[in-house]
This record gives structure tokens, sequence and C-alpha cells, in this order.
């Protein structure tokens, strides 16, 4: 597996209402309270990622389920 922090684009931060800071993070818009560290954008994109692949649907298991000749 790629390292995320090599494929991923620079998240950029932009200071939001109430003084959050907003990562575009996989896709997806992150409010931060704080500037982020870099280890903390890298575990912010993994945990994205993790909860992308889980909602991916699982690839088609072939035959059915019942075994021939039963």
């Amino acid at each position: 597996m790629a390292d995320a922090a090599a494929t991923a684009a620079p998240a950029a931060a932009a200071a939001g209402p109430a003084g959050l800071r907003h990562y575009l993070l996989q896709g997806v818009e992150v409010p931060f309270p704080y500037e982020a560290y870099a280890c903390q954008k890298v575990y912010m994109e993994r945990v994205i990622a993790c909860l992308q692949a889980v909602r991916a649907p699982a690839p088609a298991q072939g035959g059915g389920g019942a075994e021939a000749g039963g």
C-alpha cells in the first residue's frame, strides 16, 4: 500500500467560522480547531480512506453459494 502522505495533494487550510480551519483531505472537507501538524493530516487521511473503503461495495462472489453434487 502506498503511503497516503506521499500520494496525497497538500491539504489547504482555510480559516472558517469560530476560527476553525478546514482541510480538504481525500475529497472530504474536515473542520479542525487548530493548524494541523503533518502527522495529524496523515492520520485523518488514513481514517477517511478506511471509512471510504468500508463504504465501497464488496466484489461479487462467484458460485451463488450452493455446492454442486450435494
